[in-house]
């Protein structure tokens, strides 16, 4: 019996032993689970901050870009406003009624009896919408008829009016040199330009086609919005006469010129502004010039070489002084109104006269301003046609 309780008391410790052991196996799975998800929820919450940094770095980086792109653009709109504030300091007029939008400028000069009385010569304010007779009016006392078509006075000079020796004066107008095709409030000016009204005898009428006295034009801008082809065409012993004017015509705004020798082709077919210069002995041998030498009383330039000079003509078309020996002349010629490919000569009795003729326009351009024509004869400039 003693034997059977100890054998039972074996048993039941041995129970009791396996049933602890149990217990502390599971609890320490269970620990070992916690700190495994402890781990993992750390590391995700660990994960979740950096993303959030990231996220607010990359806020503050959007930010300082966002700054800095408004500080750029607001630096070039500054210095775009400050860049229109100059243009308009420069061209503002003293009209009160001056738009900021108005920057662009034409010269407008109003003259009589052939540019020897200046009435006005201003840089005028145009724009996109401008017209000749816009600028007319905007400066000086205008009158029209014809529903403006026609103008019959500016600043109280009228047409049909006495002028000169008791002969009915006229309004005729110029841009760039050329005498235009189109009435007052049909021609749209382009910046730059340059419109010359002029009032004397009608007994010239639209015979003088093209002037001198808006050089360099109509080199620059041509007429009507066409420069065409430009080109110099010079007799034997002329070359650098021709390139010398070549390069002022480009320091002044000329984009392309061309120098050639004489041709009879390249004068008679213009197909843009075209200057022969040389002496007349050699420029005569070109059948277009001749005839148009002989055709002195209608071409509207005033001048008529002779063998050995020259004679020069008053508006009514009469030769009115002789010039012997050396001279030379300046002149412009066109195929009727708005001629955009008119001629012009630089010619001489003599060669040392083209060169006298060819300095005052790459040195002095100014001793032309206004004037028709012009001879230059001993170094003195005669404005041409005679009065």
């Amino acid at each position: 019996m003693k034997r059977y309780l100890s054998i039972m008391l074996v048993l039941v410790l041995i129970l009791i032993m396996g049933g602890c052991g149990n217990k502390g196996a599971g609890k320490s799975d269970v620990t070992e689970n916690q700190s495994v998800n402890s781990v993992q929820k750390n590391q995700i919450e660990s994960a979740a901050a950096d993303k959030e940094i990231e996220q607010e770095q990359i806020k503050v980086k959007e930010t300082e870009e966002s700054k800095e792109n408004t500080k750029e653009q607001t630096n070039n709109r500054l210095n775009e406003e400050s860049t229109i504030s100059n243009e308009v300091k420069q061209a503002s007029p003293t009209d009160p009624a001056f738009s900021p939008e108005i920057i662009k400028r034409a010269s407008l000069l109003v003259t009589q009896n052939f540019g020897n009385h200046i009435i006005f010569n201003k840089k005028v304010p145009i724009d996109d919408k401008s017209y000749v007779l816009d600028i007319l009016k905007a400066n000086l006392d205008v009158e029209t008829k014809y529903d403006g078509g026609f103008i019959s006075s500016i600043n109280g000079l009228k047409t049909q009016g006495s002028v000169m020796n008791g002969e009915r004066g006229d309004w005729f107008y110029y841009v760039n040199g050329v005498c235009s095709h189109v009435g007052a409030m049909d021609y749209k000016l382009m910046t730059g330009e340059t419109v010359w009204w002029d009032y004397h005898p009608w007994s010239t009428g639209p015979a003088v086609s093209s002037v001198i006295g808006c050089y360099p034009e109509p080199f620059v801008h041509g007429y009507n919005g066409k420069t065409g082809s430009i080109n110099i065409l010079y007799s034997e012993g002329n070359l650098n006469n021709a390139n010398s004017l070549c390069d002022s015509l480009k320091a002044r705004g000329v984009s392309s010129v061309k120098v050639s020798g004489l041709s009879e082709e390249l004068v008679k077919n213009r197909h843009g502004p075209t200057i022969v210069l040389g002496k007349w002995s050699m420029l005569k041998e070109i059948y277009y010039l001749d005839n148009l030498n002989k055709a002195y009383r209608k071409n509207g330039t005033s001048v008529h070489f002779l063998d050995n000079g020259l004679e020069l003509l008053n508006y009514k078309g009469e030769v009115s002084k002789n010039i012997d020996g050396s001279a030379a002349v300046i002149v412009a010629t066109g195929e009727g109104l708005g001629d955009a490919n008119p001629l012009w000569l630089a010619a001489g009795t003599d060669n040392s006269a083209v060169t006298q003729a060819i300095d005052i326009l790459v040195k002095n351009p100014s001793k032309i301003f206004q004037l028709y024509n012009a001879a230059v004869s001993s170094g003195e400039i005669i404005a041409l046609p005679l009065q």
